[in-house]
């Protein structure tokens, strides 16, 4: 009798000790994970790698300084590519698996728009870090844009051409992708009103990345400029220009934007002028701090500093309302409709109460292998 007593009093010990260990209930979690969708692969992969590298500076400032609440903050990276399927996948991974309370991303207009009803359905608040569009900005009550509205961009282009270039027949060249498409046709119809002709609308396959027959049969209609939405990052489409001669000036939007660029085009890429979601130059002082510390983690610069600052600046965002608000998907949707004035990278972020934060756009020119602000 008495060495059952000791047995059910070794297994009472047994059972106190292990609920106060990890693998007991009593023991709350010690991380916080949230979702993370972007283009890890396919056509937009430097774009998706560069935001992840952002908010992994962002994770080692948030944990250093004691995380969220004590607990230290995680990101779970799926790969959304810019098209709807894998976007979906990664969304349904994410909030069924996973069961993060927060996904930063998707990205690309493209991925967004699909995964909004399941966002609604699964009451699970999705950010849009990148595009913005009106069907974006009224997709739900889960959805956040802090993207960049693609059409704000290509109005800013067009009055800048129209009032400030002074040009009057201008040709469009995009590629058959939904981002694209809207920059273009925005463009156009700003351009129009504003008074400008616009000579000839080419499409180009994202199959290829030969433009040489889009840019001759361009030549044929004697543009004062071409406004070009490509979605090559390399250089190569400013290397073909040069190589074909053509000495009509090139205006565009963000794709222009990225060190990759320059270096991959040489001087055959001065004299771009682009709308772009940074104001370059060293006046600004926050880039140029988050340039610094992109540089310690890596080693260099950032080659697409846009979308790390996007990456560093939605991480950022997320925590300081988790830290608020708590870290329930209904806390975090109240909490960040509740953002105003947060100070980042990529300027002040305030969402008004449909989750969309209005982003200003600039003007930018590459100058001797640099780029500068000029509006």
């Amino acid at each position: 009798m008495k060495s059952i007593n000791i047995i059910v009093l070794i297994s009472i010990l047994i059972l106190v000790i292990t609920a106060c260990t990890p693998t007991g209930q009593v023991v709350q979690e010690q991380e916080i994970e949230i979702g993370f969708i972007g283009p890890l692969t396919g056509f937009a992969t430097f774009v998706g790698q560069e935001m992840v590298r952002g908010t992994e500076v962002a994770l080692a400032e948030i944990n250093q300084e004691g995380g969220i609440n004590e607990k230290e903050l995680k990101i779970i990276y799926e790969d959304g590519q810019c098209f709807p399927k894998p976007a979906l996948n990664a969304f349904q991974k994410l909030a069924t698996f996973d069961e993060v309370p927060v996904i930063i991303g998707p990205l690309c207009s493209t991925s967004i728009l699909p995964v909004t009803p399941m966002a609604n359905n699964n009451k699970l608040p999705i950010i849009g870090t990148l595009d913005s569009s009106e069907d974006i900005k009224e997709a739900g009550e889960y959805v956040f844009s802090n993207g960049f509205l693609l059409e704000d961009g290509a109005i800013k282009m067009a009055d800048y051409a129209y009032n400030e270039m002074g040009l009057r027949k201008v040709a469009v060249l995009y590629e058959l992708d939904d981002s694209a498409q809207i920059l273009a046709t925005t463009f156009r119809d700003e351009f129009i009103k504003l008074g400008g002709e616009i000579v000839v609308v080419m499409v180009h396959s994202l199959e290829s990345n030969d433009y040489r027959t889009e840019l001759l049969k361009i030549q044929q209609y004697k543009p004062e400029a071409v406004y070009a939405v490509v979605l090559t990052l390399d250089g190569s489409f400013f290397k073909q220009i040069k190589e074909l001669g053509i000495e009509t000036p090139f205006i565009g939007a963000d794709n222009f934007g990225i060190q990759d660029v320059i270096d991959g085009a040489g001087d055959a890429a001065n004299g771009v002028i682009f709308s772009y979601q940074i104001k370059y130059g060293k006046e600004n002082q926050a880039l140029t701090e988050f340039q610094e510390k992109y540089k310690a983690m890596y080693g260099e610069e950032s080659p697409g500093i846009l979308y790390a600052a996007i990456g560093y600046d939605n991480v950022k965002l997320v925590a300081e309302v988790m830290r608020e608000h708590g870290t329930t998907s209904e806390e975090i949707k109240n909490g960040l409709l509740q953002v105003k004035d947060f100070e980042g990278v990529l300027g002040t972020t305030s969402f008004d109460e449909k989750g969309n934060a209005n982003r200003e756009q600039h003007i930018n020119k590459i100058e001797n292998g640099e780029f500068v602000n000029i509006e």
